[in-house]
């Protein structure tokens, strides 16, 4: 993947960004065609996997099934940017017991207010969920912080004698 250098997000501040509030990722999937489309979905980081949830009649389950391949982009909603990007194959997740599928739903409502999470999740889950993961590895991430490029921004706008804070 790319390396964004001293950019790039270390695997502390990758964990940290990916699981430091709920976030949506943009999963893209291939068609029977090979053209791409590109779905918004939450998400669960529990490293080094992310999973993705679906109902069992969503179309992404037959494109996932059939082709597995996928790119991955999650990013922050505010400048400067954050993101993370991952590619590879996902892998079917037996969640029998919908364990994993119920800890993601709390987590990504977790922000949602006054909602009942016992109606919320008796509603979600009454069709059954189909679980996907991808691994998250060294060879297919890439992460990138535009923060550090500010503050070498900053550092560099400094003329000599001068402190940064002026």
């Amino acid at each position: 993947m790319f390396d964004f250098g001293e950019f790039s997000m270390t695997d502390e501040e990758l964990a940290a960004f990916l699981m430091e509030k709920p976030r949506f990722a943009s999963l893209a999937s291939l068609r029977k065609d090979g053209s791409p489309f590109v779905v918004p979905l939450g998400y669960l980081y529990e490293s080094p996997y992310m999973y993705f949830t679906f109902a069992p009649e969503r179309s992404v389950v037959k494109r996932l099934r059939r082709d597995p391949r996928v790119a991955v982009t999650v990013y922050n909603e505010a400048f400067p940017v954050k993101f993370v990007l991952v590619t590879g194959c996902v892998e079917e997740y037996a969640d029998d017991n919908l364990e994993l599928t119920i800890r993601k739903h709390r987590w990504m409502m977790s922000r949602v207010p006054r909602i009942d999470h016992a109606e919320f999740e008796r509603n979600h889950l009454a069709l059954g969920r189909v679980v996907f993961r991808l691994k998250l590895e060294r060879d297919n991430v890439s992460s990138m912080d535009n923060y550090k490029m500010q503050s070498l921004e900053r550092q560099a706008s400094v003329l000599p004698g001068e402190s940064a804070a002026t």
